[in-house]
């Protein structure tokens, strides 16, 4: 029997089948199968109780699918043709299960996986259930929801969403005080303060799942329900005294899945069909889907890693999910939104009429600037002629529209160019998966007739930059259609090309290159050789048509990615590879030539606060890099005076590795182009002479010597150091190290002895 199969994957298929059968020969199943089943739930043979735990959840769902699907209205609860001991049976299976203590010992995840698939089956097929027997298949799902185990916990929270809409009927007042605290009230206090890791990945799930009638009785319970969230999804949140990445996940989706079933604004609706009539639900109003908008935006700077990696990429994908989600539900929403409402296209809006229970089509699309400002103007004549027949200023009814138009407006231009920016920002990051949803979030949002995203900054350019400006959906059969091959968003060598494409679009301009500079100076071979071949390719086309304005735009990105993330090394040693490859291949040469130009001290002064107490050796590698392209710079003063005492304050550095790294890049410059710093060709001779011949990895003082060598070629070159420079030592004692050929020495040196 491979419901007793020593495989899960096939005892749960087989439960499957038998799902699938029971609708051949119902009777049978019920009058023979079921009884036989039933007893083997609490066997002592795990195969047998996990797999009979599993058959009979889907004898029951479909047991139950049969009898609903003979009533006619979805509010009447059908009784199932089970006898009142098999239903007895049945109901009381959970607590028999942990009395047996079946959860312990090896299968128990197993056993709270099915138990909580059986609870999910028993609400799906409304079996009669009293009180008591609610409330403990609850507090079931409740001791599920804290398990660390990521499977039990989303079976747990499945099995809630339905428990919670079958039963717990809610009426007309809302639910009752006891039901809230035991359930909203309860979740959001554990998500808030629980130290449990595992507590609040459960229970920040759990809220997501719970339906309208608990969530939104009144604005208070759903504010604190979207703070909760909120608060979680923060990046900076912490479970006890450290981040918890499956938490901040758990919480974007839970987040998202809220708006989805209280609704917003006048499309909201109730997915609580058996409390639909009777209990009183708010809907989420602007304010509050601001609050959310924000938190997932925030979402998407999530860039915390842990042992296991970039684990605030997990974040970011959920974030992008949402916001796409949330889009939809606010545009939907909009309605005081100028639209073209049409009844004729084939192509339609479904809009559910919570009022008449009724459906109703929309056709929408949303006007470009010209028919918004024909709207608009209409409306300002019409104002005025009332105005005028009426003998009543006109100012307040205006102020009295605008609030209300603000009230109902929940997507604006602002929103939508930080949507789109956050999406083309992670289109040009690293991570192909990260990359991969980005990417197809936004070709759905940008090609999406139903409805059409409204207020996209230079849609027709966008389109045709991102190449979906031949794809459109086919108004008779609702699919898009394509009349170009698809890209492969996580393909590197086809996404970047697209981004840099639309890096020309001003709104834009800032993330795209705060994301491609992330990929530039990534460790990837070929997210990093791609990238940079479009960054290259972008930069030389500007530079061809003279767009000089493009390239001090360009600087000035680099600039503020510098005072937006101080001392983050995950962007500033990107930041610096970036800035390095640009210099040596004189793509920022008008930048460094031009008169004054802010741009070549703003990035020496902020390369020089990166150094300060800097202790990442590959970070000061690229900060010497940086500082040696610097010698470029047309004003010979700041060469000299600034440019020069830095890189030589580097050779001093109380790092070996990095003093010779130092001398050997500046050796090679100097012998490259040495004639446009040092214009007297003894001098330059003696300084490739000195930096060939000097250990720069020798001790700094007595016997090495390297900082009075340094302080010679400060000479050489005519700079002039500090005296702090010149004579102190470091500060900073490092540690005598000794390698392991030393300690061997001395091990065997002490055997012999």
């Amino acid at each position: 029997d491979k419901l007793f199969h020593w495989d899960t994957d096939i005892r749960t298929l087989a439960s499957k089948s038998l799902n699938k059968l029971t609708q051949l020969d119902q009777t049978y199943v019920i009058d023979i199968v079921l009884p036989y089943l039933l007893p083997l739930c609490t066997d002592e043979n795990l195969f047998k109780r996990h797999g009979s735990l599993l058959g009979v959840a889907e004898i029951v769902l479909k047991v139950g699918q049969s009898a609903q699907s003979l009533v006619s209205s979805e509010l009447t609860v059908s009784p199932l043709p089970l006898n009142e001991l098999t239903v007895s049976s049945i109901a009381e299976l959970v607590t028999s299960v942990e009395a047996a203590r079946l959860y312990r010992g090896r299968g128990g995840e197993l056993m709270r996986a099915a138990v909580s698939r059986l609870i999910e089956c028993l609400s799906l097929a409304r079996l009669a259930l009293t009180v008591k027997q609610q409330v403990r298949l609850l507090d079931s799902l409740d001791a599920n929801l804290k398990q660390p185990n990521e499977a039990i916990q989303g079976a747990a929270a499945a099995g809630l969403r339905a428990l919670m809409r079958s039963y717990f009927p809610v009426g007309p007042k809302g639910p009752s005080q006891r039901l809230q605290s035991r359930v909203v009230d309860k979740y959001v206090a554990i998500v808030e303060r629980d130290e449990n890791p595992a507590a609040t990945r459960g229970f920040a799930l759990a809220l997501g799942q719970l339906p309208s009638k608990i969530l939104a009785p009144c604005i208070k319970v759903l504010d604190s329900v979207l703070d909760c969230l909120c608060n979680a999804a923060s990046p900076n949140m912490l479970v006890g005294k450290e981040g918890d990445a499956e938490t901040r996940k758990n919480a974007i989706i839970s987040l998202v899945q809220v708006c989805k079933t209280v609704g917003v604004g006048e499309n909201a609706y109730d997915d609580d069909v058996l409390n639909a009539s009777s209990a009183p639900v708010v809907c989420l109003n602007r304010e509050q889907i601001m609050k959310v908008f924000g938190a997932l935006l925030r979402s998407m700077t999530d860039y915390n890693t842990d042992r296991r990696g970039d684990v605030g990429s997990w974040s970011r994908i959920a974030a992008m999910k949402g916001l796409e989600t949330l889009t939809y539900l606010s545009v939907r929403a909009s309605l005081n939104t100028p639209h073209f409402l049409s009844r004729e296209q084939p192509s339609c809006d479904v809009y559910p009429n919570m009022s008449n229970g009724r459906k109703q089509s929309h056709c929408v699309q949303v006007p470009n600037l010209t028919g918004r400002l024909a709207f608009l103007e209409t409306d300002c004549s019409r104002k005025a002629k009332e105005s005028i027949s009426t003998m009543r200023p006109v100012h307040p009814n205006i102020v009295a529209d605008s609030k209300q138009y603000k009230d109902f407006l929940y997507f604006d231009e602002e929103l939508c160019a930080q949507v789109l920016g956050s999406f083309l920002k992670q289109l040009s990051e690293k991570l192909d998966s990260v990359r991969c949803q980005a990417g197809q979030c936004l070709e759905r949002l940008l090609t999406n007739r139903n409805p059409r995203l409204p207020f996209v900054p230079n849609r027709p350019i966008l389109l045709d930059a991102l190449g979906l400006a031949k794809h459109h959906y086919n108004r008779h059969e609702g699919n898009l259609v394509h009349h170009q091959q698809r890209v492969n968003w996580s393909n590197s060598a086809d996404t970047f090309p697209l981004v840099m494409r639309a890096v020309n679009i001003d709104d834009f301009f800032q993330d795209i290159i705060s994301g491609i500079v992330v990929s530039v100076g990534g460790l990837t071979e070929s997210v990093t050789k791609h990238s940079t071949a479009a960054l290259l390719d972008w930069v030389r086309g500007v530079k061809m048509i003279k767009a000089t304005a493009r390239i001090v735009k360009l600087g000035n990105a680099f600039l503020s990615l510098f005072h937006l993330h101080r001392k983050n090394q995950r962007v500033i040693l990107p930041l610096l590879k970036t800035i390095d490859k640009l210099l040596s291949r004189g793509c920022l040469d008008d930048l460094l030539r031009m008169k004054n130009c802010p741009f070549p001290d703003s990035l020496l002064s902020n390369i020089k606060k990166e150094a300060k107490g800097c202790m990442d050796i590959k970070r000061l590698f690229a900060i010497a890099s940086v500082s040696l392209g610097l010698l470029q710079v047309q004003d010979e003063d700041m060469v000299i005076k600034d440019v020069l005492p830095f890189i030589l304050a580097l050779l001093g550095h109380a790092y070996p590795r990095v003093r010779r790294w130092t001398a050997e890049q500046l050796y090679v410059r100097l012998l490259e182009d040495g004639s446009t710093i040092i214009s007297d060709q003894c001098r330059l001779d003696k300084a490739l002479k000195l930096l060939l011949e000097v250990l720069w990895d020798d001790h700094l003082d007595p016997p090495g010597n390297v900082r009075e060598s340094r302080n010679q070629l400060a000479n050489i070159l005519g700079v002039q150091l500090d005296e702090k420079e010149l004579l102190v030592t470091t500060t900073r004692k490092l540690p005598n190290s000794k390698d392991g050929f030393d300690c061997y020495s001395s091990l065997v040196h002490e055997a012999k002895n």
